[in-house]
This record gives structure tokens, C-alpha cells and sequence, in this order.
């Protein structure tokens, strides 16, 4: 006992020595991995410095070169306004300056003075305009003037246009009238202004019903095929004495009078009935 108290004392004791080894590798890998942790930590808080270094730099950058734009434009309007203010005030002088020339040499002439003596002076005078200023313009208001007159002109060319096309557009909407439609119409006319029509038959709707219906008219149409009934189908308008009056899809600003004369039926038809529509 005294042995080993002695080595433990003196650290030569096989146990504690064990021991000790084991905490002193427990203490360098612990400070390894404090290292570690502290070059990551570092290695991190550089990124960041320098993300926010260069995002700084940017806002930097930008607010320098729209303090720039600001003052250049600021610096603008002021000659400009300095420029205009002296093109006035140069102005306002000489228009000042020839309205007292006038005045004085009407005083003079009225008072019978040198102007009457000479009057060959007073005649050169006396052709003379009002006024006879001319004013320089720069080469670059003469290149404004004439963009500005391009502009124009390609502005109306586009607005002349877009009526041409809008009114292309409206005649396609338009039903294509067949010129046997259009001779059935004047017929109607021409006939009932020389005798009276008879009562139109209503085919089974009352007259109360017939405005805002759908109808489907047939007009012959010589086409490729031949000469053949061709469906027209509109909305009626209103009842009229001698017809229905109707407007066909596609045209809603023309008009056409239904009578007995014609071929048609109530409702949405493709096909022509086999029986016939009288």
C-alpha cells in the first residue's frame, strides 16, 4: 500500500497514469475540435464581410450615379431656363428699342421735322415691315424640328391606317347580298307602292311574339353548283305593315324587309325543309 501510495504521489502509478493518458487525449481532441469550430466560425464571418462589403459597394455605385443623373439634369434646366431667360430679355429689348424708333420718328413726322425734308428717306422708311428680326436657330433645334415632323407624318400614316383597316374589317362583316336578293327587294318595293300587300302570315307566332325572334330566310343563289336557296339567318326588328322587318347576322346596320314573298321560316335553320317554307 505504501508502494502504490508513493507512485500515485509521485505519478508512476500504472492506473493513473492510464488515466491521465486518456484525458489528455480527451483534452487535445476537444481543443481540435474547438479549432475547427473557430476556423469555420471565421471562414463564415468572412463570407458575410464580404457579401455585405460588396453589396454596399453596389448601393454605393448606384446612389453615386443617380446623384450624378440628378445633377446633370438639374444643371440642364438651369441653362436651359438661364437660355430662355436671355433669348427674352434680348428680345424684349429690341422689340422695346424699335417700338421707341417708331414712336419717335412718327413724332418727328408729325412734327414736320428732318423726315419731311427728306422724302425719299420717309418712302424707303415707309416700305420697311414692322419688323425685320431674324433669329438664328441652332442645328440642334433644326434636328428637333425635324423629328418632330416625322413623327408626325408616321403618326397620321398609321392612324390612316388603322381607319382603312377598321373599315376593310366592317365591310367583311357584312353578308355578301346576292344580286337575285337585292332584285327580289326592289320587286317588293316596286309592288307595293302599286297595289296593296296582303296580311303577312305569321306561320303560327303571334305578332306580339315576332320582335327579337330568330328567322331564317332563303335566297337563290347561283353559285358553282348552280343556281341553289342559300340560308340567311337574323333577328326581327319590328313588324311593319306590309312585312317583318330584319336584320341579318353579321349586318346589324342594314335591314330588310320579310313579306309573303319570300322563302323563310321562324327559328335557326341550315337546311331548307324538304316540304317547302310557303
Amino acid at each position: 500500500m505504501e508502494v502504490e501510495l508513493r507512485q500515485i504521489r509521485e505519478g508512476l502509478h500504472p492506473t493513473l497514469k492510464a488515466e491521465l493518458r486518456k484525458l489528455e487525449e480527451a483534452r487535445q481532441r476537444q481543443k481540435a475540435e474547438a479549432q475547427a469550430l473557430r476556423e469555420s466560425r471565421e471562414r463564415l464571418a468572412d463570407e458575410d464581410f464580404e457579401r455585405e462589403r460588396k453589396a454596399a459597394e453596389a448601393d454605393f455605385k448606384a446612389e453615386e450615379e443617380s446623384l450624378r443623373e440628378r445633377f446633370l439634369l438639374e444643371f440642364e434646366e438651369r441653362r436651359r431656363r438661364t437660355d430662355e431667360g436671355r433669348f427674352d430679355g434680348q428680345f424684349s429689348q429690341m422689340r422695346a428699342a424699335a417700338i421707341r424708333k417708331m414712336r419717335t420718328r412718327s413724332n418727328v413726322d408729325a412734327a414736320g421735322g428732318a423726315a419731311a425734308a427728306n422724302p425719299a428717306a420717309r418712302a424707303k422708311r415707309e416700305k420697311l415691315p414692322w419688323a425685320a428680326v431674324q433669329f438664328a436657330l441652332k442645328q440642334s433645334e433644326v434636328h428637333d424640328d425635324f423629328e418632330e415632323l416625322q413623327r408626325s407624318q408616321a403618326l397620321s400614316l398609321r392612324h390612316a391606317e388603322d381607319a382603312a383597316a377598321a373599315e376593310e374589317a366592317q365591310a367583311a362583316k357584312k353578308p355578301r347580298v346576292a344580286p337575285e336578293q337585292t332584285k327580289a327587294a326592289a320587286a317588293r318595293k316596286a309592288g307595293a307602292r302599286g297595289k296593296q300587300q296582303p296580311e303577312l302570315n305569321m306561320k303560327g307566332k303571334a305578332p306580339s311574339e315576332a320582335s327579337g325572334s330568330r328567322i331564317t330566310v332563303w335566297y337563290e343563289e347561283t353559285t358553282t353548283r348552280g343556281k341553289q336557296d342559300v340560308p340567311y339567318v337574323g333577328t326581327v326588328t319590328g313588324l311593319k305593315k306590309d312585312g317583318l322587318a330584319v336584320r341579318f347576322d353579321g349586318s346589324p346596320d342594314d335591314e330588310e324587309l320579310i313579306t309573303n314573298d319570300d322563302e323563310w321560316l321562324w327559328g335557326e335553320h341550315k337546311k331548307k325543309p324538304s316540304h317547302g317554307v310557303r
